[in-house]
């Protein structure tokens, strides 16, 4: 159910079928800023922009979204951030932070208890079945390359082309 879950707020869940269009969502009423709530955290521009597709793409390339169809997501709210987990169809688990906050909040902290959300509301319960293999959690083993799950989805390069040398792209992108 929607609600309260640790120090988390679950403003919203939704249903992904095969397109944006055919999407279903079910919101926590008493989570909508209006005129007569201003502090609720759920405004229309946040509802808007959580519900449009996620950018994976690089600034000056063909946009390309993160593929989100035959999904359930969860949207959480915490100290005034929004953080989405997404269960695919095959049991694959995303967690969506937003990349300008992600230095501010305890990332590991985050992984864990949306880990423990999967287990005790997803899992165990048993509402989540018809996958053949386990679901994988995610791992909270930031410093291990091989091991981590987290990725940087949406970062920016500027390199004025005037200049143009080879090593000095190279070294941009290795870093």
């Amino acid at each position: 159910p929607l609600g309260k879950y640790k120090d988390y707020t679950l403003l919203f869940s939704k249903v992904m079928m095969e397109s944006y269009e055919d999407s279903h969502y079910k919101v926590l009423k008493s989570s909508i800023k209006d005129k007569n709530y201003p502090k609720n955290p759920l405004s229309e521009a946040d509802f808007i922009g959580l519900t449009k597709g996620i950018v994976i793409s690089i600034p000056n390339v063909k946009v390309r979204y993160l593929d989100l169809r035959r999904s359930v997501s969860f949207i959480f709210h915490r100290d005034g951030n929004f953080i989405r987990v997404n269960i695919s169809d095959k049991g694959e688990i995303k967690i969506i932070i937003q990349s300008f906050i992600i230095d501010e909040i305890d990332v590991g902290g985050v992984i864990r208890d949306m880990n423990s959300f999967i287990e005790t509301r997803i899992i165990s319960p048993k509402i989540y079945f018809g996958v053949e293999k386990e679901i994988y959690r995610i791992s909270d083993d930031l410093n291990n390359p091989l091991t981590s799950s987290v990725y940087l989805m949406n970062y920016g390069i500027e390199y004025d082309i005037k200049d143009f040398n080879v090593k000095v792209l190279e070294s941009i992108v290795q870093y």
